[in-house]
């Protein structure tokens, strides 16, 4: 399984399990608004966060997606 790094700069994506999304997310970062509704489309890498938030690549970068 993958999750971002435990040291992310977000304190809120720390631990987030990374996933590939079979369908249209939204991002629910909060400062998506508009045209970020729909930013995570199949196939795309988002990060699901306990709570059940999804956060799309744009947050985050390869080097924070570590196995665990």
């Amino acid at each position: 399984m993958k999750r971002i790094r435990a040291d992310h700069e977000w304190y809120e994506l720390r631990g987030a399990r990374v996933r590939v999304s079979r369908e249209t997310r939204d991002c629910d970062m909060q400062d998506h608004e508009g045209e970020w509704r729909g930013a995570i489309q199949p196939g795309d890498t988002y990060a699901w966060m306990s709570h059940g938030l999804n956060v799309c690549a744009h947050h985050f970068d390869a080097e924070d997606v570590v196995d665990g």
